[in-house]
């Protein structure tokens, strides 16, 4: 597989996790990889792995937290831990990997891992924060450091995470910029997220997320 040009990149257009999301889940049969961590209240209206529930014709959750694996399966919803589905034979039409990928050791292995389970015919959906997010430039500049998660262990950008692609020879078949997931909640907050939206207009290279799906 070759690697996309900038011009892939820049041409690409701008919209919104969730709607993206659902919309490739639809009427699919779901691996919802790392749904614990989406939220802190699994009952809450922004859980997507419940918003996935509703659009698709099954959705199966695996994580690695044991407790939070338990308690989903407690409301009802279905997930396995990791060890439960390393010893299955499952396939599935999507699986979802929701800013999942930047909290992991090994970024190819884990790709790799969880191409096994998917059907012939099947993608996998990948969101990741976008490094290069006008956001962290101003975070620098006005709080003087970036913004980071504690538990990320590593910043994958379109580029690099191309690679990724082209080691394991895996099909690009689509990438979207996508826009921040958060409504502002302050005044600062806001003026954050507008000043950063103009700059998107100017070079999609500036949006805070970004989406691929691939498929073998």
């Amino acid at each position: 597989m070759k690697k996309p040009t900038y011009s892939f990149f820049s041409n690409a257009k701008i919209s919104i996790k969730e709607k993206e999301i659902l919309s490739i889940c639809k009427s699919k049969n779901v691996l919802d990889v790392g749904c614990v961590g989406q939220v802190k209240h699994f009952s809450g209206e922004s859980w997507l792995h419940g918003k996935m529930t509703k659009v698709s014709a099954s959705v199966t959750g695996v994580d690695i937290d044991k407790k939070g694996v338990e308690e989903i399966n407690n409301r009802g919803f279905k997930c396995l831990h990791l060890s439960e589905l390393t010893n299955s034979d499952v396939k599935f039409d999507v699986i979802v990997m929701a800013d999942v990928i930047e909290h992991v050791g090994n970024v190819e292995e884990f790709v790799n891992f969880y191409l096994k389970f998917l059907n012939k015919q099947g993608v996998i959906v990948i969101t990741t924060p976008n490094p290069f997010s006008f956001r962290q430039t101003l975070s620098v500049l006005l709080f003087a450091k970036p913004s980071v998660n504690s538990e990320h262990t590593c910043w994958l950008d379109p580029i690099t995470l191309s690679e990724v692609f082209k080691r394991l020879n895996i099909k690009i078949n689509s990438f979207i910029w996508l826009k921040e997931y958060d409504k502002p909640k302050s005044l600062t907050s806001y003026l954050i997220h507008l000043i950063s939206r103009l700059f998107t207009i100017l070079r999609k290279f500036y949006c805070p997320n970004f989406l691929f799906i691939i498929s073998k």
